[in-house]
């Protein structure tokens, strides 16, 4: 698959890293045939995941589509990357729908695939537990709360309602204390809907196993992002991980 005898860069990932450096380089080098390979045709906003998780804001409001992010220049191309032969300066993709797989040549390759969540070893977390780190994670996280409270207005039993309602939020880094305070104003907000809900069975409570929680910021704006959140009804617990999941 070569069309051009310009020089082609061909750049692996479509997130921060992978969509700037495409926009920067067919900015400052018109002459570069740059190709993007990303298997979604949107650049996701991180920061605003969260919001976007419990309906503050649109999901939509969260993506930009890539084609527009590179206003139309260089080649997009919506594909899995599957495989890289250094040797003959290729890469092999697979486009959704197509019966076979492509092969591409390169002269400069830029890797930008991203990260991984990295999950402790703990019994049942990954079976169990839910991770914020795609658009499908943070539609999920909603549904989820949604689903709660539909469960929670059914029963008459008290103590099921609020096993029902409580929520752990391990991690007490920015998106963990993030999603804690904005994941418990949703319910608290979403309950007044439910006839059988009280605010008072939700119970969001936010797990750091260090002595405190935002270990990158000063002592005593910790202290007063903790007094806010308990204040709002989250519970935090420091110096406390998890031993395993279950249901």
């Amino acid at each position: 698959m070569r069309e051009t005898t310009r020089r082609r860069v061909v750049i692996l990932g479509g997130g921060f890293g992978g969509a700037y450096a495409a926009q920067r380089l067919l900015k400052k080098a018109p002459n570069l045939d740059v190709v993007l390979i990303d298997r979604h045709n949107y650049l996701l906003y991180y920061p605003l995941l969260i919001e976007a998780a419990v309906g503050v804001i649109e999901a939509r409001h969260v993506v930009v589509p890539i084609r527009s992010f590179l206003r139309n220049r260089g080649t997009f191309i919506m594909a899995e990357f599957q495989g890289h032969n250094p040797g003959a300066k290729t890469i092999t993709i697979h486009a959704p729908g197509e019966p076979d797989s492509r092969v591409l040549a390169y002269d400069d390759l830029v890797i930008a695939l991203g990260s991984v969540t990295r999950a402790a070893d703990i019994p049942g977390l990954s079976d169990y537990g839910f991770q914020l780190k795609s658009l499908g994670d943070g539609i999920a996280l909603r549904d989820r709360a949604i689903q709660l409270l539909e469960r929670a207005n059914l029963t008459d039993d008290l103590n099921e309602r609020r096993a029902l309602l409580t929520v752990i939020v391990v991690g007490a880094n920015y998106t963990g204390v993030e999603l804690a305070g904005e994941y418990n104003a949703f319910l608290q907000a979403a309950a007044k809907s439910y006839p059988r809900v009280s605010r008072n069975d939700i119970r969001v409570l936010l797990l750091e196993r260090a002595d405190r929680v935002l270990p990158t910021i000063d002592d005593a704006l910790a202290t007063y992002t903790v007094r806010t959140l308990e204040r709002r009804g989250v519970r935090v617990l420091t110096r406390t991980s998890l031993q395993s999941v279950g249901v």
